[in-house]
């Protein structure tokens, strides 16, 4: 969900040349990711790719939440008795069906990646601080500002030396 709203942020959808020189089994995978984060039909497209996928596998938290107030507020607690004046019981039904749901969702969670053994070398970032959107936006005007200046290079032989020239410019003025 984090990967596919970060890509469809403002910052990164004005990256066109680089959007259209994805490949098309990008693109696709990019698509299918929209397709399966769909929020219509309470995530169902979501749901039905997760209960498909072999485990491990992370599900998504809020769905999780989600699910499990259902299971405790959507249904009773206790079951009215049959007669008059006997004691309230217990739905069994209710614990039974949130047991099943937390199983399941443990089992996804419970086996290891295969990576698991190589995350000692894996590199974290604890301190990453919050970029603004300006920079970015300027960062992305830059970028495609490149490719386009590479793309014109490939029909002028002087290219090279004009797009270090412009770039010296460029770092003279800041």
């Amino acid at each position: 969900m984090v990967i596919t709203m970060g890509l469809s942020s403002r910052t990164v959808r004005k990256l066109e040349d680089t959007w259209h020189s994805l490949s098309n089994r990008d693109m696709d995978t990019y698509h299918i990711l929209q397709r399966n984060l769909d929020v219509g039909n309470n995530m169902g497209t979501y749901r039905q790719a997760f209960h498909k996928a072999k485990a491990p596998a992370i599900p998504f938290l809020p769905i999780i939440l989600k699910d499990l107030t259902f299971f405790m507020d959507g249904n009773q607690t206790y079951l009215p008795s049959a007669k008059k004046g006997a004691p309230t019981l217990i739905n069994f039904a209710k614990f039974r069906s949130l047991s099943k749901f937390v199983e399941g969702i443990i089992g996804y969670c419970s086996e290891n990646y295969s990576f698991a053994s190589d995350l000692e070398y894996f590199p974290f970032f604890p301190n990453v601080k919050l970029i603004e959107v300006a920079p970015l936006d300027r960062v992305a005007a830059t970028v495609e500002q490149r490719i386009n200046a590479t793309y014109e290079c490939y029909q002028d032989v002087h290219c090279e030396s004009r797009l270090l020239m412009q770039t010296l410019s460029r770092h003279a003025e800041q």
